[in-house]
């Protein structure tokens, strides 16, 4: 068992064998914040939005916490146009 008074255990020797059968295919998935904050200012991953399948800019940026779009379209972040 393995604890903080007893962190290294002597297990011997261990052999290992080839076995392809095992092992078919490897998926390596990863996720981006759907909102990330940069030197830059504010990035929007509209990609890892599933909502945005299909969806327009500005059906994403309803979404967005601090911003507004009216029904023409335009913008407001915080009550100030970008």
């Amino acid at each position: 068992m393995l604890d903080d008074a007893n962190k290294n255990i002597e297990l011997g020797t261990t052999i290992m064998k080839q076995d392809a059968i095992a092992l078919n295919a490897v998926e390596i998935t990863a996720f981006r914040n759907l909102i990330q904050k940069t030197d830059e200012g504010i990035v929007v991953n509209a990609s890892e939005n599933l909502t945005q399948i299909g969806g327009t800019a500005a059906d994403l940026m309803k979404n967005m916490p601090g911003v507004q779009v009216d029904m023409e379209g335009n913008l407001t972040m915080r009550g100030k146009p970008p």
